[in-house]
């Protein structure tokens, strides 16, 4: 009898252009990930969207895979409203798994908040980006060391983060980080 630990959360977002604008025209979530409604702050039709872990940070064990979606001339801003919390670990990982796939002459700015690993967390994650011909992406992905104020500065157990983006099918970019303090 296998036992499951911890959440599997699932998130689909697909945007489209439609006229000046691009809208979330498909999406589905469970919990613990939900995004909410894109806003427009301005004129451009660049939708501005959040995804958001409303359980307050990830437990060992915990699974989040989120698949992003850019069709062709879509426009994007995609953030989240706070840092990603991993708290500690009885010996299982958080995992997080994003794959984002920006289509024809599309831009993706996927700038979501950074990571703290608290004192004995486990964290892997990895981002995967295909870009068709012509499209643009700006990714960040950034983390702490712990939390300095609370003495957890470099006291998590283990934190991986790999990121591979391929245009044109064609791999541009690997970036892997290990980390074992």
């Amino acid at each position: 009898d296998l036992q499951v630990i911890g959440r599997h959360g699932k998130l689909s977002l697909k945007f489209r252009k439609e006229g000046d604008r691009t809208v979330l025209h498909d999406s589905f979530s469970n919990v613990p990930m939900q995004a909410f409604q894109p806003f427009y702050p301005d004129e451009t039709g660049c939708a501005y969207a959040y995804i958001v872990n409303p359980t307050g940070g990830l437990v060992g064990g915990d699974r989040i895979e989120t698949d992003i979606t850019l069709n062709d001339y879509a426009h994007v801003f995609i953030t989240t409203p706070s840092a990603t919390k991993v708290y500690k670990s009885s010996g299982n990982f958080s995992r997080q798994d994003i794959n984002i796939m920006v289509k024809r002459n599309a831009i993706l700015e996927y700038m979501p908040g950074y990571v703290i690993p608290f004192g004995g967390s486990l964290f892997s994650q990895k981002t995967k980006v295909f870009m068709d011909e012509a499209a643009v992406a700006f990714i960040l992905d950034s983390f702490t060391t712990g939390r300095v104020s609370s003495g957890e500065h470099l006291c998590f157990g283990e934190y991986r983060s790999t990121t591979e983006i391929e245009y044109c099918g064609v791999p541009i970019v690997t970036d892997k980080i290990l980390l074992r303090p």
